[in-house]
C-alpha cells in the first residue's frame, strides 16, 4: 500500500520550509513498512520522525478498520530502500512518482538522474494527452503552437 508523503523541510540556508515528496510503503508481503526517498536515509532525524508519526497513524487505523484481520501489523519496522538519489532540490516529485511506478517490493527502479529531463517531459505530455483530460487546444494554452 504506497502512501505518498509531501513533507516540509527547511534547508540549511533558507528562511522558509520547502516541500519534499517521499514513498512511504505498507508492505504486507514482507511484513514492513518502507521509506523510499530520493534525498534522505532513515537516519535523517526529520524523514524517521514523519516516518514514525505516519506508522503510528496507519497502524492505529488497522487496528479500527480491519479488527478481525489475520494480519497483524503493530511489529512491522521500517526498511530503508536504496532508491535512485536526485542530485537538485526540484526532481523529488518525479523520482516519488518513479518509485511508485516501479517499486515491486524487491527490484530496485531502475531509472537515473540523467534519465530526469526526460522523466518530465515524458509523464507531462502523458498527463496533458491523457484520454480523461478534457482540456482543448492545450498546446495553445502553452504557447507551444
Amino acid at each position: 500500500i504506497f502512501f505518498p508523503v509531501l513533507q516540509t523541510l527547511i534547508p540549511k540556508g533558507l528562511s522558509e520550509g520547502v516541500g519534499h515528496y517521499f514513498l512511504l510503503v505498507l508492505n504486507l508481503r514482507d511484513q514492513q513498512f518502507e521509506v523510499l526517498d530520493s534525498m534522505r536515509t532513515i537516519l535523517d532525524k526529520d524523514l524517521k520522525g514523519c516516518c514514525d508519526k505516519m506508522m503510528d497513524s496507519i497502524k492505529a487505523l488497522w487496528e479500527i478498520h480491519y479488527p478481525n484481520t489475520r494480519k497483524k501489523i503493530q511489529n512491522y519496522y521500517i526498511e530503508d530502500i536504496k532508491v535512485p538519489r536526485q542530485t537538485n532540490r526540484v526532481d523529488c516529485g518525479f523520482h516519488m512518482l518513479m518509485n511508485v511506478e516501479q517499486w515491486d517490493g524487491r527490484n530496485i527502479p531502475s531509472f537515473d538522474e540523467a534519465d530526469m529531463p526526460n522523466i518530465r517531459k515524458l509523464m507531462t505530455y502523458k498527463w496533458i494527452t491523457h484520454e480523461l483530460n478534457d482540456v482543448r487546444d492545450w498546446k495553445e494554452k502553452l504557447n507551444l503552437t
